[in-house]
């Protein structure tokens, strides 16, 4: 999946397939994907992992990757523990026994844990949101009416949050009309919940973007070397400048706003106890 076009790379940069070519773009946004997830140690779209990890005697543990968007399963030393029972805080990767947790702690032994999970950077989108009209339960394949499904689609990744103060992260498997239809949910809703698009950070994107201008004019300048700087016939002789200046201008413009973005570019840490 990809989270930039070659038409959001060519405004950015303003380099014409004369110079940088379509496949060449695909090539970059690849690229410049992978090393911004790699320099947050995160990724961008709800992915799956599971964490075998050491028990500590406490009430809570931490997840290797994070933010942690949903927790599918958890055992501590054989013992199940229903999901909805847990408190999950998003930022951290933090996981923390509830009052009605089947168990009270985990048990101090190494490589009694076993996390399964969805993790991911992403945000609301606000423009893509509608309200249930009526409570739901918790379980797979779980279908519920909206107010206004017409902005979602098949795949789309959500989150349902309302005045139960229930939380939880979902995948929309399948619409029918204003019907919509969830991969799994860990909790029962009540009418009114707030079901919201979750999407990719706009400021990733756009540092994204400028990673990719800064790559793409960088080939231009390089591809220039070619071009005349000047020409005679008779009489008539023009100076036409060095060919790559505005692609100068344009790489230094966009390293100053990618610096300004490069403070919020931090790797996502683990959080050890």
């Amino acid at each position: 999946m990809t989270f930039i076009t070659e038409t959001q790379v060519r405004t950015a940069s303003g380099v014409p397939s004369t110079l940088v070519t379509a496949s060449q773009i695909t090539q970059i946004i690849s690229r410049v994907e992978e090393m911004t997830a790699r320099a947050m140690n995160t990724r961008f779209v709800p992915t799956k992992e599971i964490d075998v990890l050491d028990g500590n005697g406490k009430d809570l543990v931490f997840t290797e990757k994070n933010p942690l968007l949903k927790v599918v399963s958890l055992k501590t030393d054989g013992s199940s523990v229903t999901p909805s029972t847990l408190h999950v805080y998003r930022s951290s990767g933090k996981i923390k026994m509830g009052t009605d947790s089947e168990v009270g702690k985990f048990v101090s032994k190494s490589r009694s844990v076993i996390v399964e999970y969805y993790y991911g950077l992403l945000e609301r989108d606000g423009s893509v949101s509608s309200t249930t009209t009526g409570a739901s339960v918790a379980g797979t394949s779980i279908t519920i009416t909206l107010s206004d499904a017409s902005s979602f689609s098949a795949n789309d990744w959500v989150e349902l949050y309302g005045t139960d103060g229930y939380v939880e992260t979902a995948q929309i498997s399948g619409i029918s009309s204003n019907d919509v239809t969830f991969d799994s949910l860990s909790f029962t809703h009540v009418s009114g919940t707030i079901v919201t698009k979750l999407s990719i950070p706009q400021w990733i994107q756009r540092f994204m973007e400028l990673e990719a201008t800064v790559y793409a004019s960088l080939n231009a300048i390089g591809a220039t070397y070619t071009f005349n700087a000047s020409y005679g016939l008779a009489d008539l002789n023009v100076v036409k400048g060095v060919p790559y200046t505005h692609w100068r201008e344009s790489l230094e413009k966009a390293l100053k706003e990618r610096e300004s973005l490069r403070s919020m570019i931090k790797p996502r840490p683990k959080v050890v106890i």
